[in-house]
């Protein structure tokens, strides 16, 4: 078996929790009785499956991107609620504008402390004006001036947050929340969610060229025939006739979406209720793992590149993936990471073979091993 086989596989495979099909089905049942008594927990943002999107300009200009929008924006609102009605009437305004270089936003989805921060300002250096950043802590959670002094891009980029929880509907929420955030800069045009523990393995121009390069969305976006991690997952009752059996999609949580389809997602009402009643009835729901994938391929499959340009380890089962320590970070490891090019995450081969490496970020990256990656010579990660 080749080491990348052995290594990379679709997330949360191998469920650590189970639940014998009866029960679940039992507690699906006793649940959605309740549902359709009460209805999901749900926000009265917008009426209709989708937000019809009405262009609104917003004051946004670049000299160093080259792009510009001759745009007023509206103040935003901590509310949730007026949160999305804004990044949705601000969303089409990117097409009214002109967009010589757009922004990719990077999107960072973490506990608290951000260990790698100094790392990405290494690599974002040089390059203002063509990023921009979105933190979603937990709440009560403020960063101090000194916890950014060798990572000043971090400096004031915390948005409004809520408690996450692991395979919760509040997970799919943060996500939400941060792409409505980045969604009112029309000017972003890419969105990158990453974690705390993510790095950056190649430099900069060349993560924006691969990015910008495509009117692609990289998620992966499977069928999982596995009943626990996939298909078993599926409640008709709550889905139908939204979302059948055979639409179920899977992927990885961590992705990076065109500024089209952070659109869909922000908008979207229809599925986003299937998932509100799941999450109700299932204990441990992993929104994130199929509410992006089936959305998506649904309702823009042509838009998907079916991969995910997140690298992880999963050899180890379970339900989190290997966490790399300095010891397994030397340049050979990385240096074979980003020479993979047969990607197993897709099931073909891409086409353009070097020039399309399957990894743009690595992750579970142990904050232990920052001084470790800060020493590398340049020519390693590329910066």
């Amino acid at each position: 078996m080749q080491f990348w086989q052995k290594i990379v596989k679709p997330p949360n495979c191998v469920s650590s929790w189970r639940l014998p099909v009866g029960v679940f089905v039992l507690i699906a049942s006793l649940s959605l009785l309740a549902y359709h008594q009460t209805g999901p927990a749900i926000p009265p943002i917008f009426s209709g499956d989708f937000v019809d999107f009405s262009s609104l300009l917003f004051a946004s200009n670049d000299s160093k991107s080259g792009s510009s929008c001759s745009c007023i924006a509206k103040e935003v609102l901590v509310d949730e609620a007026a949160l999305f009605r804004e990044a949705s009437r601000v969303s089409n305004c990117a097409a009214t504008c002109t967009v010589d270089k757009g922004k990719l936003a990077l999107l960072f989805l973490t506990r608290g402390p951000l260990p790698m921060a100094p790392l990405w300002a290494r690599f974002l250096e040089g390059h203002e004006g063509l990023y921009s950043i979105y933190i979603h802590p937990k709440p009560g959670y403020e960063y101090s001036q000194n916890e950014f002094q060798e990572a000043q891009p971090f400096i004031g980029r915390q948005v409004p947050s809520e408690e996450v929880g692991w395979a919760a509907l509040s997970e799919l929420d943060a996500e939400r929340r941060l792409l409505a955030r980045a969604l009112l800069d029309p000017l972003n045009q890419r969105f990158m969610l990453v974690s705390e523990s993510c790095i950056p393995i190649r430099s900069f121009d060349y993560t924006y060229s691969q990015l910008m390069s495509q009117e692609l969305t990289f998620l992966n976006s499977f069928d999982e025939v596995d009943w626990w991690a996939g298909r078993g997952r599926y409640v008709p009752q709550i889905f139908l006739p939204e979302v059948t059996l055979e639409q179920w999609r899977k992927g990885a949580q961590w992705f990076t979406a065109t500024r089209h389809d952070a659109n869909l997602i922000v908008g979207d009402i229809k599925y986003y209720s299937n998932y509100a009643a799941y999450c109700q009835a299932v204990p441990l729901c992993y929104p994130a793992e199929h509410y992006f994938p089936t959305l998506l391929y649904i309702e823009h499959a042509e838009g998907l590149a079916n991969e995910t340009m997140t690298f992880v380890d999963w050899s180890q089962g379970g339900a989190h993936p290997k966490t790399f320590f300095s010891q397994d970070l030397s340049p050979g490891v990385i240096r074979f990471i980003q020479g993979l090019v047969d990607c197993p995450h897709t099931g073909r081969t891409l086409q353009h073979g070097a020039e399309r490496p399957c990894w743009l970020i690595m992750r579970k990256v142990a904050a232990e091993s920052l001084n470790h990656l800060l020493s590398l010579s340049p020519d390693v990660l590329g910066y």
